[in-house]
């Protein structure tokens, strides 16, 4: 069984805790603004080269391999996306960090490059359940867990394109007990 820790968000006690912190806020908006902009360099810069991720059914895997899966949907399924970051909760553990962070994404699907799908837009609202490594004096993530809380998808089989894993309002959400090995 993997080894676990409750994550428990303890405020930081030094000026280098809250430079640390600070430190893993930029990534976890420049995940952001990577995707948005289907730069896949700076989707790169987020992720250690052996990072691994499960987005549920979407993907699971290695990181940079997460990377050319969702910029290819993204450049053909999407007009624009919009992925909004906030309650980034980080607490350190040394050279690692238990980050959640609440985010909700659009995807414009309006007939820019669909038009027999005109008007459809999927919405989703979750948390990236982060374990961050400082490796070389540089915060990067080394696994992400994507928890889906909610969606919306205006299509006409009203399915959203993604499996769980799905939130809880208890103690068994992925966000109380992240993995602090690797797989």
């Amino acid at each position: 069984m993997e080894e676990t820790t409750v994550f428990a968000g303890e405020p930081a006690n030094t000026l280098s805790d809250l430079l640390d912190i600070q430190a893993i806020r930029d990534v976890v908006m420049r995940y952001s603004r990577g995707a948005d902009r289907c730069d896949r360099e700076l989707l790169a810069s987020v992720f250690h080269d052996d990072a691994t991720l499960e987005y549920g059914t979407f993907y699971s895997g290695p990181a940079l391999g997460y990377i050319d899966h969702v910029l290819e949907a993204l450049r053909t399924d999407s007009f624009a996306t919009q992925h909004t970051v906030s309650n980034v909760l980080v607490e350190l553990d040394g050279d690692r960090a238990y980050v959640e962070a609440y985010a909700v994404a659009y995807h414009d699907r309006t007939g820019a490059r669909r038009p027999e799908e005109t008007g459809r837009l999927d919405l989703w609202g979750g948390r990236y359940v982060d374990r961050f490594e400082r490796r070389g004096g540089e915060w990067r993530i080394a696994h992400r867990n994507c928890v889906i809380d909610w969606t919306f998808a205006s299509r006409p089989d009203g399915e959203f394109a993604w499996g769980p894993p799905w939130g809880r309002r208890d103690g068994d959400d992925p966000s109380y007990c992240i993995p602090t090995t690797g797989r």
